[in-house]
């Protein structure tokens, strides 16, 4: 039983190997180029994660005046297929503007959140804990700030980075690049059965 199960993993194993080898050969070239791209997209992103890091860490907080603000729900077209239109979404928009002071100069802040702007999706957390806080929002009442000391002119209410699955698929992201990029170097360095002898 041990001898046959052990032949019966042996051959499953020869299978996958050929099939994998055959997957590389034909694809070699296209899953070189989409292994490189999610590389590369995962480092701009990890590299822009951690500028966005960086400039929370060193914010302080100042106090603002509300000017004016309002929100709204907006339909955008976001990118579809190459030979197909976009797709239409739903965002939520916040427009305002609060005037405050750093340094011993005036300033005005218009952006609410140091990652996603003043874009969010209806019903995500962002949305709703932004919803929160704008319900006791009144034109020249105050409001705290974030500002950023090398950048005083950058100035918003939400310092917080990123959401906690973003870390999870930035490695998925790479781990999917350099399974592609391992399966194309497999590819180059097989040769198909016609041209190796």
């Amino acid at each position: 039983m041990t001898r046959h199960s052990s032949f019966m993993s042996s051959d499953l194993h020869e299978q996958a190997s050929r099939l994998l080898d055959q997957l590389g050969r034909g694809l070699r070239w296209p899953m070189l180029l989409l292994g490189v791209l999610l590389v590369i997209s995962t480092a701009w992103s990890g590299w822009h994660e951690f500028i966005r890091h960086a400039t929370s860490d060193r914010m302080r907080a100042v106090s603002g005046q509300i000017e004016h603000f309002s929100a709204r729900i907006v339909r955008r077209a976001e990118a579809g297929l190459p030979s197909g239109p976009g797709i239409m979404v739903e965002q939520l928009e916040l427009e305002f503007s609060a005037r405050y002071e750093f340094a011993g100069r005036g300033y005005q802040a218009s952006r609410y959140s140091l990652a996603h702007g003043n874009r969010f999706t209806p019903g995500s957390p962002e949305a709703q804990a932004m919803s929160e806080v704008i319900a006791a929002w009144t034109p020249g009442g105050r409001i705290s700030l974030w500002v950023d000391p090398e950048q005083p002119a950058l100035a918003v209410i939400d310092k917080r980075v990123s959401p906690e699955d973003s870390l999870p698929v930035a490695l998925l992201t790479a781990l999917g690049g350099l399974l592609t990029l391992g399966l194309a170097w497999r590819g180059f360095r097989t040769r198909s059965p016609c041209t190796s002898k």
